[in-house]
């Protein structure tokens, strides 16, 4: 709730990802969607934790990824998604 335009902008950064990418494929131009979990930041106010990562930690993450259409950079986030895909929050 309360965060509509943020997903929807998700979303749509998601889907123009892998337009991009279909369209750039043949030029070997690649285009990464980073869909991350929680980060610390200051839009979040959070701290490092079990399920937040360093901005650092995500871009580094990030960049292991180079060559793929969409990732989930650090493993805190794969086990969060994992978890809300599970239990469908």
């Amino acid at each position: 709730p309360f965060s509509s335009v943020y997903a929807g902008s998700k979303a749509f950064n998601r889907q123009f990802s892998r337009a991009l990418s279909a369209e750039y494929h043949a030029d070997q131009l690649d285009v990464l969607c980073v869909e991350p979990g929680f980060v610390e930041s200051n839009m979040t106010k959070m701290k490092p934790s079990l399920i937040c990562c360093t901005a650092r930690e995500c871009v580094e993450s990030s960049l292991k990824n180079i060559g793929q259409i969409e990732a989930i950079p650090h493993w805190k986030h794969q086990i969060m998604y994992y978890f809300s895909a599970l239990f469908q929050i």
